[in-house]
């Protein structure tokens, strides 16, 4: 059914009539009565839509008239032109906005022209109106007509209420489907005021037009004269209608009212915000909505409930073993009736009460002869409040003497007053065996669980009690413990524990608890804070402490131990202190200082972790800069670069602080080193070598970076043209210009920003590094250089865009593929890569982009900058097989050869076979191959590279150096090893990889099947040579290239094993011997046994 439009018109005719009278007889002189102003109205009412606008009113005036809107709260929303005129033909143009609001509004525009005075009543539809123009309607006490328009496609009918019949009489309907609704509203000759309903009706469709009458004064009209909220807060809405204009009064005390000016809408509709009744006691306030010139005035009284409440003391109560009296007050202003729970009626007992004006409740609680803790419920209800207060009763407990547990017993308390789960761990989790000894019986009695073994203990594994230790309050370990294991009491409730006299090693946060107050026995400092085993301390029971000072006794920090204090917030290290340990002091989210002592030597570079809120570090200037902002360690590493050996920045206490220069002389800015600082801008120091990766992370107030080592965009960090790491995010454009000094992208430079959407490189770019773009959510399409050669590491690098699974789009502009051997490009499920048309076979056949294949589409880049160098075009000959020998006894051993950087024209000019034969006879010129060559299958693969030049652009197996050694793209040379000798003789075949360089290197890489029983010499060998000055470096080739002399047998040559395995012996030690001589440490030895 279609929608319904309603336009209504409400036309009020106002008419006045003058009589002569006749007085006298024949001779009597007739007087005319003066003339009286007058106006003559075109129409009385002029409607609106939703959408405002202007209409015209004409009319005509005897005497000069002026007009005005006579509501004040129409003033915003309707206005008219001219005000004023003289006298005759005269019109004015009534405006309206446009109406958003929910409600109707209505106006009234009143002419005068001396005594004379005309109304012209302006409606205009709420927003969203369906039906009639408007559904309001007032009207004077003198009456007159209301024509209601309707627009419909249906037939419709209306009611007028039985109430209303008297007075208002239906005249006429004009049309059927656009109709005038005509009514007759006579004349109100009584002081009330009246209203009524006309229901227009069709099918599902109702619509309500309310005709407001004024009495015959002056009146305001309240729809309601009450109105009772809850104890809530709440928006009332009070709907006014008057004749005359209206001024809200709120008594002054009534502070809890006031009126909502914001959602006053319409000019007869009024809100008011009454506030949350907080109090016991319900209130009373009038609204008073008066006219002052009439003083006349109406009234809205407003009640709010009170708020009904129980209000005890505390909602907890914990008493002890002898239970006694419990006593409490208690506030309300409803009554009351006290319940007990049901399972805590036989040992609570309610003493008295004094009825409703009782302020405190008495009950009796029982001793608790039970080795089970127990509580119960104690409800207070009255009207709608209701009030729970919990009674808790500890158990009845032993009294433990912890200097007497027994050498094959543990003792321990828990929570809950029942046996702790030993085997848990072990059986839910793989974990080992949680002690050293069989477990002869766990029980608890008497508030005491006892762990019983078949001797004396003397191990606790990892996280023994960790698993269902969160029970656990209290342990007393015997003194022939001597092991704790990794998290033995990690994250427990464990508060108390006694140290055993033979302890000797604690593993990581072994004895690491938030909830520790105290240890007892023996090894602990005496204020029972620390466990210090030869002078390392291992533990430190930090609940509650906010200032501490070591134990004078300790010389190093273990891991993990001043770990999670959350209340501590300044520490003095001890002097004699010599070494902190791996995260030894770290995520103490409260500590702002720290002071460490001048016999202080080293310290690990991951400590201060999490401790976001230090404010300075004090003491030994070798650990603390001039200002005590940092704390520095001077580190040498092996496994370090030797540039980066020196002073690193691992910690900046900077609470508050918004700029700051690194100190020079700071080599290294450690992992999280500024993490989470109030810092908006960094001056680098021209010292640094690098950065951690996380040096700045969550550093969301930082603008920019200053000094050397920062890119022209004042974001990033780089070191000779290599952007390090983006830090500043802050601001950043979701498309982002990689700035035109970047030559190349370091490893997880943009790793985890979640900001940039589409990311473009300059043509400078020749590198990206691993992780470069990981992890960004939000990155949709990355543009790379022109002259991008490598991505990632070249051998089993990782993949710059991993868990990067919203990426849509990756342009490459270079006509060569980059080096790249791809992994881990299986989730992404929207992308696409476009390559340049112009090279898109180049990187369909490269070898180390196999994974981008299925993403791969051909595009026309235009800016596409050609290699000054040779390219291949023909890659027809491209895994082609030719027999170079045949094994003419037995089944065969199978040699496979092939070679890297090997261009078209080089294959076509016989260089590659020239490579591959003389390869082969290198091979066979060592014994025991030259004796044996008849029992060998030969082969060679053709690859073709794009290339003639490592370093210029991806090549057929992507072939790399690492130092001497040497690897490539090992799935690509099986695959064209598996061209070869098929999948049933893998196993047994040697495959070796010639590379057309001139460095010097070789490898040989052993596969050894799952089934072979570690027989090494059971697997496929590859290995990869370079030919260097091919004569010489040939001639080495087979000293490198070897496969295990088992595969000779394997042959089925017909030799006894007794001649041949002397040959195998010599054949180790010679081949031996070579490559250490040759110094190719990467390549395994030989097996010596038969």
């Amino acid at each position: 059914m279609k929608k319904l439009l309603y336009v209504l018109f409400a036309i009020i005719a106002i008419t006045a009539c003058s009589k002569s009278d006749d007085v006298g007889g024949g001779n009597s002189n007739n007087n005319e009565t003066p003339k009286q102003p007058e106006i003559t109205l075109d129409a009385t009412a002029s409607n609106f839509t939703t959408d405002g606008g202007s209409n015209v009113i004409t009319f005509t005036s005897s005497e000069a008239w002026t007009a005005q809107v006579v509501n004040t709260r129409a003033d915003d929303w309707c206005s008219i032109e001219p005000t004023s005129g003289s006298a005759g033909n005269a019109k004015i143009t009534v405006t309206t906005t446009a109406n958003d609001t929910p409600d109707d509004r209505t106006a009234s525009i009143i002419i005068k022209a001396g005594s004379a005075s005309k109304t012209i009543n302006v409606s205009q539809k709420q927003k969203d109106a369906l039906t009639v123009t408007s559904s309001k309607f007032e009207v004077s006490a003198k009456g007159g007509e209301v024509s209601i328009e309707v627009k419909a496609n249906i037939d419709f009918e209306y009611a007028i209420e039985d109430s209303a019949a008297e007075w208002i009489e239906y005249k006429a309907t004009r049309a059927l489907k656009s109709s005038n609704l005509v009514f007759e509203i006579k004349e109100n000759e009584e002081d009330e005021k009246r209203e009524a309903n006309i229901i227009i009706s069709s099918g599902n469709f109702t619509e309500k037009v309310t005709i407001y009458q004024a009495g015959s004064e002056p009146t305001i009209i309240l729809t309601e004269n009450e109105v009772a909220v809850s104890s809530a807060a709440k928006i009332i809405a009070v709907e006014v209608k008057s004749n005359v204009d209206v001024e809200i009064e709120i008594p002054k005390d009534a502070d809890w009212i006031s009126e909502n000016t914001t959602r006053t809408f319409s000019t007869n509709t009024y809100y008011f915000d009454i506030e949350q009744n907080d109090g016991y006691d319900n209130r009373t306030a009038q609204i008073k909505f008066v006219n002052k010139e009439n003083n006349i005035y109406e009234y809205v009284t407003v009640t709010q409930m009170q708020r009904d409440a129980i209000v005890v003391a505390e909602a907890e109560y914990e008493l002890g073993v002898d239970g006694g009296e419990l006593e409490f007050d208690i506030q309300t202003n409803v009554d009351i009736k006290v319940t007990i729970s049901d399972n805590a009626i036989n040992w609570i007992q309610q003493v008295n009460t004094r009825g409703l004006e009782t302020k405190t409740l008495n009950f009796l609680i029982a001793a608790c002869s039970s080795d089970e803790s127990r509580e119960g419920t104690i409800t207070i209800s009255g009207g709608n409040a209701t009030q729970n207060i919990k009674v808790k009763q500890t158990a009845y407990k032993v009294e433990v003497d912890p200097e007497s547990v027994p050498d094959d017993e543990i003792w321990y308390i828990t929570s809950n007053n029942q046996a702790y789960d030993i085997y848990q761990g072990a059986e839910l989790y793989g974990l080992p065996q949680p002690f050293d000894r069989k477990v002869v019986s766990n029980t608890y009695k008497n508030g005491l669980g006892v762990i019983k073994f078949d001797g004396p203990v003397t191990i606790i594994n990892n996280f023994t009690f960790n698993i269902d230790g969160y029970r656990i309050t209290d342990i007393y370990l015997p003194d022939t413990i001597e092991f704790l294991g990794t998290g033995a009491i990690y994250d427990t409730q464990i508060k108390s524990i006694r140290i055993p006299k033979n302890l000797k090693r604690i593993d990581s946060y072994g004895l690491e608890n938030p909830e520790l107050t105290t240890f007892t026995g023996h090894n602990i400092s005496e204020d029972g804070k620390c466990v210090i085993v030869d002078g390392t301390l291992f533990a430190f029971a930090d609940k509650g402490i906010v200032n501490y000072s070591l134990p004078s006794d300790v010389k190093s920090i273990e891991m993990f131990t001043i770990f999670k204090c959350l209340e501590l917030e300044n520490l003095e290290l001890n002097e004699g202190l010599e070494h902190i340990g791996k995260q030894a002091i770290s995520d103490c989210p409260k500590l702002k200082s720290i002071t460490f002592p001048n016999s202080l030597k080293s310290a690990d570079d991951s400590n201060f972790i999490n401790c976001d809120n230090m404010e300075a570090f004090y003491g030994n200037e070798e650990f603390c800069t001039a200002d005590n902002r940092c704390f520095k360690a001077y580190l040498t590493h092996s496994y370090m670069p030797i540039e980066w050996h020196g002073y690193w920045l691992i910690k900046f206490a900077g609470a508050g602080v918004t700029e700051y220069t690194i100190p020079e002389g700071i080599k290294v800015i450690g992992n999280y080193a500024f993490c989470s600082t109030d810092l908006r801008s960094v001056t680098l120091a021209k010292s640094l070598v690098s950065v951690g990766a996380e040096a700045f992370s969550s550093c969301t107030n930082l603008e920019a970076l200053y000094g050397p080592h920062t890119s022209t965009d004042h974001r990033s960090i780089v070191f000779d043209g290599e952007l390090s790491r983006l830090v500043v995010t802050k601001g950043i454009p979701t498309d982002y210009r990689i700035p035109d000094d970047i030559t190349s992208i370091g490893y997880s430079a943009f790793e985890n920003n979640n900001k940039i959407v589409n990311i473009t490189m300059g043509d400078q770019i020749t590198r990206i590094g691993g992780y470069a773009f990981a992890n960004c959510q939000n990155l949709k399409s990355v543009t790379l250089s022109s002259g991008l050669s490598t991505i990632s590491a070249a051998n089993g690098g990782y993949n710059p865009f991993l868990r990067s699974e919203n990426l849509e789009a990756i342009y490459f502009r270079s006509y060569l593929p980059p080096i790249y051997l791809d992994s881990q490009m299986s989730d992404f499920p929207k992308l696409k890569v476009y390559v340049p048309k112009q090279s898109y076979n180049l990187y369909k056949k490269d070898s180390g982009w196999s994974e981008f294949r299925k993403y791969m589409i051909a595009y026309d880049c235009k800016d596409i900058i050609m290699p000054n160098f040779y390219v291949s075009t023909d890659f027809s000959k491209d895994g082609e097989i030719t027999l170079l020998q045949k094994a003419n006894e037995g089944r065969g051993i199978d040699l496979v050869l092939m070679g890297d950087i090997y261009s078209d024209r080089q294959i076509e000019s016989g260089l590659y076979s020239q490579d591959m034969e003389l390869a082969a006879d290198a091979f066979f010129k060592i014994e025991p191959y030259k004796s044996f060559r008849h029992l060998f299958n030969v082969y060679m693969v053709t690859a073709v590279s794009a290339v003639e030049n490592m370093g210029q652009g991806s090549t057929a197996f992507a072939t790399n150096y690492a130092g001497v050694a040497v690897g490539g793209y090992d799935p690509l040379a099986i695959e064209y090893t598996l061209k070869a000798v098929g999948e049933e003789k893998m196993d047994d075949a040697m495959t070796v990889v010639l590379v057309n360089d001139s460095g010097y290197g070789g490898t040989c890489y052993f596969n050894i099947p799952e089934s072979s029983n570690n027989d090494w010499g059971s697997g496929f060998s590859l290995s990869y040579f370079s030919v260097n000055d091919r004569q010489e470096a040939l001639a080495e080739l087979a000293k490198i290239s070897t496969p295990y002399m088992g595969q000779i047998e394997r042959g089925e040559k017909r030799l006894s094993l007794e001649n041949f395995f002397p040959l195998i012996k010599m054949s180790i030690k010679i081949f031996s011997s070579l490559i250490i001589i040759n110094g190719l440490s990467k390549c395994p030895l030989l097996p010596s046994n038969e």
